[in-house]
């Protein structure tokens, strides 16, 4: 207690002093209350950054994302033509440049994740509270049937997971873009890399951690070299 007493202490006493210097750039009066505010909710994400980032059920909520991404790439049309970047011509009225194959394309990362967590069925999922008489200890999501989302609650609820959609979708982009263009997603796997491996969504942080660092000094380890006679790596 004494220390997150401390905490808030530090952290107002930090707050109000970056406020009283903006208020003095500020000519208007009525930027003051925006400053305030701004103040106001610093302090709060500083010193509380899972309430102010956190969802219920947040395991089960990262794989209801999971397995709607999981159903878009399953749905994917894997016959895809090349994507052709030879716009331009050479000296000789030739076309130049790139056949990019759509399965390593920008186009087909973004047509997978653009307005991903609006546009599938993510928005459809319900929070169900743990039942302790069935012995349940965290909440779930569950995916509503099409048009039964209905109520201040739900719509509640609706928002909530499509907010936690967008910012896990956020964090794990690079990392989710590479794995594609490494060809390293397939049918089943979606949910062990966006909750497990790219974000702790269903892990404890250190643990989380701990596994990542694991990863990256396997992959130091390697050489990239192999013997061609036995295939193993030199």
């Amino acid at each position: 207690r004494s220390s997150a007493l401390l905490g808030v202490v530090v952290v107002s006493s930090i707050s109000c002093c970056c406020f009283n210097r903006l208020k003095k750039m500020v000519a208007h009066r009525r930027h003051h209350f925006l400053l305030e505010t701004f103040c106001f909710c610093a302090i709060i994400v500083a010193l509380f950054p899972e309430k102010a980032y956190g969802i219920a059920g947040k395991c089960s909520a990262c794989k209801a994302v999971s397995a709607e991404l999981q159903e878009a790439l399953n749905k994917e049309n894997k016959q895809r033509n090349h994507i052709d970047m030879r716009g331009r011509l050479d000296s000789k009225g030739q076309r130049y440049g790139k056949l990019i194959p759509y399965s390593v394309s920008e186009q087909r990362y973004l047509e997978l994740v653009e307005d991903f967590c609006e546009t599938s069925r993510v928005p459809d999922y319900q929070l169900s509270k743990a039942d302790l008489s069935r012995n349940e200890t965290e909440d779930s999501w569950y995916k509503a049937p099409k048009g039964t989302v209905r109520g201040a609650q739900a719509k509640t609820e609706q928002r909530e997971i499509q907010t936690y959609c967008e910012r896990v979708m956020e964090e794990v982009e690079e990392e989710l873009q590479t794995l594609l263009y490494e060809e390293k997603l397939n049918e089943t796997n979606v949910e062990q890399y966006v909750c497990y491996e790219l974000s702790p969504q269903c892990v404890s942080k250190a643990e989380w951690k701990k596994k990542k660092k694991d990863r990256k000094e396997g992959m130091d380890r390697h050489t990239g070299k192999y013997d061609t006679a036995t295939m193993k790596e030199l």
